[in-house]
């Protein structure tokens, strides 16, 4: 008998809370739709809009550029990847000899934008910095809208 009790008050439990549920969701009705879609995680956008008061065009072509980068970005890393294995498998065969410090040494000044001798997180700035300026060329009204809609189509991406 004390089973069943438990399970009637554990299902009047759940039953319950499922109706509380649509409690919640009416109260988040006073929301904007924007707000909603995002969910709580996007703060910042969220600001951002309210701020603006709308999605401008230079925000949205900054998110698909943001998006468009960080997927070109996965079949980069895809085919780098593939690259590196064909290589040291051919290399652990003995068809051929890779030297890995001069390609190290080359990928490391290519990617060096700042001059300072190292990858760093100040050289990640310099290329968002001078890809943002690429983007926006002619746009000089709505850089700032690209700009964040750039950085959020990366997140999102």
């Amino acid at each position: 008998q004390q089973q069943q009790q438990q399970q009637k008050q554990q299902i009047q439990q759940q039953q319950q809370k499922q109706q509380q549920k649509p409690n919640e969701n009416t109260a988040n009705t006073s929301n904007s739709l924007i707000e909603q879609y995002l969910g709580p995680q996007d703060e910042i956008l969220s600001k951002a809009l309210h701020t603006s008061g709308s999605i401008t065009f230079g925000g949205v072509m900054g998110f698909c550029s943001g998006m468009a980068l960080k997927k070109v970005g996965k079949v980069i890393i895809v085919i780098t990847g593939g690259v590196f294995t064909l290589f040291q498998v051919a290399a652990n065969a003995g068809y051929i000899t890779v030297n890995w410090e001069k390609i190290s040494e080359d990928f490391n000044q290519s990617v060096d934008l700042n001059g300072d001798g190292k990858f760093d997180e100040k050289d990640i700035k310099t290329a968002l910095d001078r890809a943002t300026v690429m983007l926006t060329n002619n746009m000089a009204t709505t850089a700032g809208g690209f700009t964040a809609g750039f950085l959020y189509g990366l997140k999102k991406g």
